[in-house]
C-alpha cells in the first residue's frame, strides 16, 4: 500500500492522514536512494534483509531455484 490508497490507510488507522502517508512514502522514497541512510531504515524499522539488495533477492532467487530443481526432478507434476 502507499500513496495511492492513503485514504484506505487513514481509514484503517494506520496513519492519521494522507499527510502522514505521504511522510512516510517520502522517507521510503530517500531511502531507496541512499539505502545507506541507516537513519531512515531505522526510523522505518527496516534491517539489513529489507535494504541489503542481495539478502532481499536471496529468498527469491533460493525459491526458484527450489522450483526449478523440483520441475527437472518430475516433482511438480499436478496430474500423478
Amino acid at each position: 500500500m502507499g500513496r495511492r490508497q492513503a485514504d484506505s490507510l487513514v481509514e484503517a488507522g494506520l496513519a492519521t492522514s494522507e499527510d502522514d502517508v505521504e511522510g512516510y512514502a517520502r522517507q521510503i522514497d530517500a531511502l531507496h536512494q541512499e539505502p545507506q541512510r541507516r537513519d531512515l531504515a531505522w526510523r522505518l524499522g527496516l534491517d539489513e534483509q529489507v535494504i541489503d539488495e542481495q539478502l532481499r533477492l536471496a529468498e527469491m532467487r533460493n525459491f526458484i531455484e527450489a522450483l526449478t530443481r523440483l520441475g527437472r526432478e518430475g516433482l511438480l507434476a499436478v496430474d500423478r
